[in-house]
């Protein structure tokens, strides 16, 4: 594998407009986060983790793990059968848009697909999405309003992926009948 370097992430997925980068540890990784300039000004020299010595050493090594294990090639690999995958979805009445960027996406929904008219936000259909699809034992995020965040664990294998893909097919079915007995939703 060619060098790794963490500003292949950004070179590759990042917005031009975000121009200060942060390291931000949470209890199971290390992400480096983008922000806008505006931003990072007012979060300057304001965190517990602000070169710290041990999370430096644990993004380091997790740097090494991914150039080890190829974790870029592996990404590169499985992520067309997400988008793939995804895309297929747009044929389901409830799915107005898919969009994303290697293992990161969302489900976007719509009352009326030809008139791309949202639902109400009050109806909470991301929120019904996230609870179907975790009825499915899938984890994912219901984003505010009517999409559906989806994004696996670089590790995701092609199996896990299709199960992924099944069960937010599943989901969009039940909200689908949900909303439709509810009245607050027909199929064009």
């Amino acid at each position: 594998m060619a060098e790794m370097k963490a500003d292949d992430w950004w070179t590759r997925y990042a917005d031009p407009s975000h121009l200060c980068r942060r390291a931000v540890p949470s209890g199971r990784q290390i992400r480096s986060l983008s922000w806008p300039f505006a931003i990072c000004r007012k979060l300057r020299n304001r965190t517990t983790y602000a070169a710290h010595p041990v999370c430096a050493a644990v993004a380091l090594k997790t740097l090494k793990i991914y150039e080890e294990t190829d974790i870029l090639g592996h990404v590169a690999q499985v992520s067309p059968l997400l988008r793939d995958g995804l895309r297929a979805l747009r044929d389901h009445p409830l799915v107005g848009d898919v969009r994303g960027v290697g293992l990161i996406a969302a489900v976007e929904t719509v009352a009326d697909k030809a008139a791309e008219t949202a639902f109400d936000p009050k109806l909470g259909v991301g929120a019904r999405l996230q609870n179907a699809v975790l009825k499915r034992q899938v984890i994912l995020r219901g984003l505010r309003g009517n999409a559906l965040a989806v994004c696996p664990p670089l590790i995701v294998r092609p199996p896990e992926i299709q199960e992924l893909i099944a069960a937010v097919r599943g989901a969009l079915d039940e909200v689908a009948a949900e909303l439709q007995a509810d009245g607050h939703w027909m199929p064009n």
